[in-house]
């Protein structure tokens, strides 16, 4: 039986290796591919501010401006910061120039 401790570290080890990698895609300019691993590491754990940070700056490159807000929005509800509520400033502003409804935290 492998201790649970292992499993946790693991488990924590595998998270952080595929947030690296979904930031080497996006940095790549792959950001279908990024959008895909910020998504499978937000499946591994829901709680992982930092995946849905990643995927809401991969929905802004991708233009997908209604899945950024969301995703910094869930992102700000883990943890709040002043840049992450400016990340998010950024979005609506590029939302309003697009003339989309920004989305705030309800």
């Amino acid at each position: 039986m492998v201790p649970c401790v292992f499993v946790s570290v693991f488990f924590n080890v595998t998270l952080c290796c595929r947030i690296n990698l979904a930031y080497s895609l996006q940095m790549s300019g792959k950001f279908q591919q990024a959008w895909n691993q910020f998504t499978t590491a937000i499946e591994q754990d829901s709680r992982c501010q930092a995946a849905y940070e990643g995927r809401a700056i991969v929905n802004l490159q991708m233009s997908n401006l209604y899945g950024a807000l969301q995703d910094m929005n869930a992102s700000i509800k883990i943890r709040t910061n002043a840049e992450l509520h400016t990340n998010r400033g950024v979005i609506s502003l590029v939302s309003l120039a697009a003339n989309i409804r920004p989305l705030m935290i309800g």
